[in-house]
């Protein structure tokens, strides 16, 4: 499976996910700008932040939804959830932000 949405910010850039456990954020002039690996299974789902299309939140079936600034590169994502119950992480499959 795959997931993608459009930024929004004042560049035209596209992020993408898929069951390598990258997020790619394309640049629709230049192509690929940024590939991001923080995850450690499958990015299920990719949502911009409401009110502030820099933000990227993703989840995976790592058990984590994390959130990446597009405008600092080379920057890790920040964990901002992590499921697991006795021990054992819990698979997240899908997020949706407030439109």
């Amino acid at each position: 499976s795959h997931s993608f949405c459009c930024t929004g910010s004042s560049q035209p850039l596209v992020a993408t996910c898929a069951g390598d456990g990258e997020i790619r954020l394309h640049d629709m002039f230049t192509g690929c700008k940024s590939v991001y690996n923080h995850h450690m299974s499958r990015v299920k789902k990719l949502v911009t932040e409401p009110g502030n299309p820099n933000l990227l939140i993703s989840c995976s079936e790592d058990g984590t939804v994390r959130q990446i600034d597009t405008r600092q590169p080379g920057r890790n994502a920040t964990q901002l959830l992590q499921l697991a119950r006795n021990g054992v992480k819990l698979e997240i499959n899908s997020i949706s932000a407030p439109w």
